[in-house]
């Protein structure tokens, strides 16, 4: 996987194509939702007893694994449909302002194990080409939740941190990135029945989440978004969850969903030290960003902006690379 080129004329094509055949966008999910498919987690993003791999390519010889989870439920079920209609403009600053040259991005949805969802965890490929598309085509966005202010975010993150497979970790010791976009807490366990039966891991017990995070981050840089508009945008229980696990600057509120992939990629440019404050709204200016979107990507990565600064002054003003310690055991 990640072996072909991304190209925005390709997408637009796509997308023409679509509209004049009355073709979905969300293939699977509009089968459901006739009535013409049963429910199911489509095949291709079933990964029990399956490994992700991101690798480098005659095309791409530095590949860079990204991974961007989104719940899919309630109102998150925006999300999704944002990030495949803006996947120009996420790679048009990846690589297009050169703060990833070789990005290998992988998507998928996470939805509530405990809540008879037909598919809590759904993942797609490592691609670096429009193929990346091919994984809306098989989501089943259930819309649902149970209410509970959680989600299974912890299944996703057991999963990356056991079963994805980089060339930028094994052979240059670089983490890859993480985005989770959502508006509630992790489960505080992974349970046991669950990594089982939707993952394929045979496990002693039920794994912390703390633990889970733990042997995620030495893969990942691990990031949560929180978008407007969804039930939890101003719930600091929430946010203070997820700050205890990621560190402040790693929880970003956004205060318009629409900028989730702009703020994706002006995150992996910080973190890169492609791009700092003061070239954030020329980069964003420069790839057609609105003035709102521009607002929302400062305004949320603000405690990133100026870490990442602080950094690359206490380090000779370099970027900052990270490398894998021992590894964390599940």
């Amino acid at each position: 996987m990640g072996s072909s080129t991304y190209s925005a004329d390709v997408h637009v094509a796509r997308a023409a194509t679509r509209a004049a055949t009355g073709t979905p966008t969300f293939i699977h999910t509009a089968a459901v939702a006739s009535g013409a498919v049963a429910a199911s987690l489509h095949p291709s993003l079933d990964i029990r007893g399956k490994d992700r791999e991101s690798r480098d390519s005659a095309a791409h010889p530095r590949s860079k694994s990204i991974v961007v989870m989104f719940d899919h439920t309630g109102s998150m079920g925006q999300v999704p449909v944002i990030m495949q209609q803006k996947l120009p403009g996420l790679m048009a600053m990846l690589v297009g302002k050169n703060y990833c040259e070789h990005p290998q991005i992988l998507f998928g949805a996470i939805g509530d194990c405990f809540d008879n969802t037909v598919a809590p965890l759904q993942v797609g490929q490592f691609e670096s080409g429009n193929e990346m598309d091919d994984a809306f085509a098989s989501m089943l966005i259930e819309g649902c939740g149970g209410g509970s202010n959680q989600e299974s975010y912890e299944m996703a993150l057991y999963y990356f941190a056991r079963h994805a497979k980089m060339d930028c970790l094994e052979k240059r010791g670089e983490k890859g990135y993480m985005f989770i976009i959502g508006d509630e807490a992790a489960y505080p366990v992974a349970k046991r029945n669950k990594i089982e039966s939707i993952i394929g891991d045979h496990v002693q017990g039920d794994v912390p989440i703390k633990n889970i995070i733990d042997a995620a981050r030495e893969k990942f840089e691990i990031f949560f978004i929180i978008p407007n508009g969804t039930q939890n945008f101003n719930n600091a229980d929430i946010r203070r969850f997820w700050v205890n696990l990621l560190g402040a600057e790693r929880v970003i509120k956004l205060q318009d969903p629409t900028a989730v992939c702009e703020a994706i990629a002006t995150t992996v440019g910080l973190m890169e030290g492609a791009v700092d404050a003061s070239g954030i709204h020329r980069d964003l200016a420069d790839v057609g960003a609105s003035a709102t979107v521009v607002a929302a990507v400062t305004s949320g990565l603000g405690d990133l902006a100026r870490s990442t600064a602080l950094a690359r002054v206490g380090s000779g003003d370099l970027p900052v690379k990270s490398t894998p310690s021992a590894t964390v055991r599940l």
